[in-house]
C-alpha cells in the first residue's frame, strides 16, 4: 500500500492488518498495552526530524517500551544511529530492501515482518533464464521479480526493482559478467551469485568475479542436472541474501602486482603441516592469507568446497600470485615444504605416511562427508591420524559444519587451531560450529590470521 511519509499507524487509524510496503522503513513502537508505527520514506529520511517522529509515536502510546525497525537499509541505519545516539530503546532491526510485507496488529501489540526473497536473473540465454526462474520460483520463499538478457537491461531492473539477490551469467552481449559486476556493485552492493558453465577458462573468470565482490558461484544446470543443481542453487541464493557485500577499491582488478615477495622475519618451521578448510567466501579469504605469507612456507593442504574445474583454476590463480608453489593436489603427491596443495573438486583428499616416514597425498572417490566432496573433515581426520598435533589447523568462512569436528580432533591431538571470526566471515557457519565445539584455540579476524601463522611456525610449540 502507499503510505505517506511519517504517516501514523495505530489502533485508531484503521489500516489493514497486512501492510505491503516498499522503499522505506516501518518504525514500530511498543507500549505497555498496544503498538503504533510511522512510515518513513527512504527518499525523505535525509531531511527528517527524527525527534518529531518519535514524539508522534510517544503521543499515540503514552509510553514507549521499545522500538523495532524494518525496511530499506540506508534509511534504517540513519534512524538506528539517531536512536542509539539519543539512547532510545531499540529492540531489533530487520533490513528489507525492496518490497516487503508486515503483519501489524497494534491492538494486540504484535508485528511480524515477512517477504519473499526477490531475485533478478541475468543471462543472455532465454532457455537458461526460464530454467533458473522455474527452479527459484519452486521455493515458496523465493520470487524471481525480473529477468534480463543483457547488462543494460539488468542495470535498469536493479535500479527499479531493488532485488535482494542477482544471479549473473559470465558471457553476455555489451560486456561480460565480470565487467558488469565491477560496474554495478560499487553503486548497488547487491549479493550476486555467478552462474557459469564449467570450463577451465570460465573457472578463472569466476574467481575474478569473486575478487570483484560476487558472493558465490554455481554450475549452470543442464536439463538432466535439474534435480541435483536445483536445491544447491536455492540454498546459495538464500545464503547470499544474508551477506553484506563489501567492495574494496581493488575489487576484481589484477591483483598480481600486489602479491607479496618478501619473507617475514623468522624462519618458519617447515616440518609441521598447515591445513585449512573453507567454503562460501573461502577463495577470497584464502587469497588474502596466502599472499601475506613469506616466501618459504610449511607444507600446506587446503580443502575449499569447489566444483571440479574451478579447483584447478583456483590453484593456478594462486600460483600466479604467490612466491611458493600452489597446485591442484594429485594422488601420490609427496608433501613438501614451500608447496600448497588444493583438494580437487569432486574428490576426497587425505594424507598418509610411508615406511620411510615421508608423507603423501591420497586422492580418491570416497563418498561425500557432511554432504561435501572434497570435505574438510575428511582431510582433518586423516591429518590427526597421521601426524597428530604436529600441525596447525584453520577453519575459514563457510556455510554448515564441515571441518568443525575435524578441527576439534586436531586440537585434542595437540595441534594449534584457528577459527575466523564472525565479523570478517562471508558466512559464519563452519567457524561458529568449530567454536561451539571448543575446537578453536584462537578466534581471529581474517587480516590477523597470516601474522598468527607466521608467529606460530617461527617458534617451537611449547611442550
Amino acid at each position: 500500500m502507499k503510505l505517506k511519509h511519517l504517516e501514523l499507524i495505530s489502533v485508531k487509524s484503521g489500516h489493514p492488518a497486512v501492510l505491503s510496503l516498499f522503499d522505506g522503513v516501518l518504525w514500530v513502537a511498543h507500549g505497555p498495552k498496544e503498538s503504533a508505527a510511522v512510515w518513513v520514506s527512504a527518499r525523505s529520511v535525509k531531511n527528517m526530524d527524527f525527534a518529531k517522529a518519535y514524539r508522534s509515536l510517544e503521543g499515540a502510546l503514552g509510553e514507549i517500551l521499545c522500538c523495532k525497525l524494518a525496511g530499506e537499509e540506508k534509511a534504517l541505519l540513519d534512524i538506528e544511529a539517531w536512536m542509539r545516539g539519543q539512547e532510545r530503546p531499540l529492540a531489533n532491526v530487520a533490513v528489507r530492501n525492496g518490497a516487503f510485507e508486515v503483519a501489524f496488529s497494534p491492538s494486540e501489540n504484535r508485528v511480524r515482518i515477512s517477504r519473499k526473497l526477490r531475485v533478478l536473473v541475468v543471462d543472455d540465454s532465454k532457455t537458461i533464464r526460464n530454467l533458473l526462474t522455474k527452479i527459484l520460483n519452486s521455493d515458496s520463499s523465493v520470487e524471481v521479480v525480473g529477468a534480463a538478457d543483457r547488462p543494460s537491461e539488468a542495470l535498469r531492473l536493479i535500479e527499479s526493482l531493488k532485488p535482494d539477490v542477482v544471479t549473473l551469467d559470465l558471457h553476455m552481449p555489451e560486456m561480460n559478467g565480470l565487467e558488469f559486476l565491477r560496474k554495478f556493485l560499487p553503486k548497488h552492493p547487491i549479493p550476486t551469485v555467478m552462474v557459469s558453465a564449467v570450463s577451465l577458462e570460465e573457472g578463472s573468470e569466476v574467481l575474478q568475479c569473486l575478487e570483484a565482490g560476487a558472493v558465490d558461484y554455481i554450475q549452470k544446470p543442464s536439463a538432466t542436472e535439474i534435480s541435483e543443481i536445483s536445491p544447491q542453487l536455492i540454498e546459495k541464493v538464500k545464503m547470499a541474501a544474508g551477506v553484506k557485500v563489501k567492495v574494496s577499491p581493488l575489487s576484481g582488478q589484477a591483483v598480481g602486482a600486489h602479491r607479496r615477495r618478501s619473507g617475514s622475519p623468522g624462519a618458519m618451521d617447515r616440518d609441521q603441516l598447515l591445513v585449512i578448510g573453507s567454503s562460501t567466501g573461502g577463495t577470497e579469504a584464502l587469497r588474502k592469507i596466502l599472499i601475506e605469507l613469506p616466501d618459504q612456507v610449511p607444507p600446506t593442504l587446503i580443502v575449499q568446497h569447489i566444483p571440479a574445474m574451478f579447483s584447478k583454476a583456483f590453484a593456478e590463480r594462486m600460483n600466479d600470485l604467490c612466491p611458493f608453489r600452489v597446485k591442484e593436489a594429485e594422488d601420490g603427491d609427496e608433501i613438501c615444504p614451500d608447496h600448497v596443495y588444493i583438494a580437487p573438486g569432486g574428490k576426497q583428499m587425505k594424507i598418509r605416511k610411508r615406511a620411510d616416514g615421508k608423507k603423501f597425498i591420497v586422492i580418491n572417490d570416497a563418498p561425500p562427508m557432511n554432504r561435501h566432496k572434497p570435505s574438510v573433515d575428511y582431510l582433518f581426520h586423516s591429518v590427526a591420524e597421521t601426524v597428530g598435533g604436529e600441525c596447525v589447523g584453520v577453519i575459514l568462512t563457510g556455510m554448515g559444519n564441515d571441518g568443525a569436528a575435524g578441527l576439534k580432533r586436531l586440537r585434542d591431538s595437540g595441534a594449534r587451531t584457528i577459527a575466523q571470526d564472525e565479523k570478517t566471515c562471508v558466512v559464519f557457519g563452519m567457524p561458529r560450529e568449530a567454536i561451539l565445539l571448543g575446537a578453536a584455540q584462537e578466534i581471529l579476524p581474517l587480516q590477523e590470521i597470516p601474522g598468527c601463522l607466521v608467529r606460530w611456525f617461527s617458534q617451537k610449540k611449547a611442550a
